[in-house]
């Protein structure tokens, strides 16, 4: 069989062909191998990084809906209920239950 390229042109018998297709096929696989598996860690950053920007989505969200004299307290304190809340948590009772028009 005859092989043309611009870098090669050379004959090969049948059987060596075989070889070289074969030699082909593995780094091919390789190759292929090796861009999934940079794919997946790619893509488990970036599944990372959605998930700390969604934390602090939700964490500014509950900050905002909070009367003003207790954003900063909010913001400050570890274990607070927008903390709890943005990490997925389970808040509790943010504030103690009233009757309507009761502060």
């Amino acid at each position: 069989m005859r092989i043309k390229t611009p870098f090669f042109d050379g004959i090969f018998p049948a059987k060596r062909m075989a070889e070289v297709i074969s030699v082909m096929a593995l780094a091919v696989a390789g190759f292929t191998s090796y861009l999934l598996w940079e794919h997946t860690r790619d893509t488990t950053r970036v599944l990372q990084l959605i998930w700390s920007l969604k934390q602090e989505q939700r964490m500014t969200n509950c900050i905002m809906s909070l009367p003003v004299d207790r954003r900063e307290a909010e913001f400050r304190e570890h274990n607070s209920f927008c903390n709890r809340m943005a990490s997925g948590l389970n808040p509790g009772w943010a504030y103690p239950k009233t009757r309507l028009g009761e502060n």
